[in-house]
């Protein structure tokens, strides 16, 4: 009962600090969560590759990522990893101008920038996915 009241809880948003012992046992560890532009402390200069694990089709990984030149006129990205993982490319901020979407098959693609503007890659899942974790390696480049 505890189980489902501290999963339940933690699935809505509810903050369970100071609920005592039981429930920091059954809390569990959060690997990759949704994290909207606007908790982002730092944006990655230049080039660079990450990987992570999504466990729901809701779930999702942003990274802002910034040209570390100002002739650098071109960023490209190439994704790894679950067939159903997908990468999409926006233009300052998560909610900006959408430069493409692409599934892990059909990359690495490559996208014309502005070098002095800030990029989003937002990692997902397609929508008619089943719930499973979907494993991913993402690489960028800025030409």
């Amino acid at each position: 009962m505890l189980k489902k009241l501290a999963i339940g809880a933690l699935a809505t948003g509810i903050a369970l600090s100071g609920a005592g012992g039981a429930f920091a046992a059954e809390q569990p560890k959060v690997v990759d969560k949704k994290v909207s532009s606007n908790s982002i402390a730092s944006v990655d200069v230049g080039n660079g590759q990450t990987d992570g694990t999504l466990y729901s089709i809701s779930a999702y990984r942003l990274i802002p990522v910034k040209a570390s030149s100002l002739s650098q006129k071109s960023l490209s990205v190439d994704l790894w990893g679950h067939s159903d993982t997908k990468i999409s490319i926006y233009e300052d901020s998560e909610y900006g101008r959408l430069l493409g979407s692409w599934t892990m098959s059909e990359t690495p693609k490559t996208v014309s920038i502005n070098p002095s503007k800030t990029y989003y890659l937002r990692i997902g899942v397609m929508p008619y996915s089943q719930n499973s974790p979907w494993n991913y390696v993402v690489n960028w480049q800025f030409k």
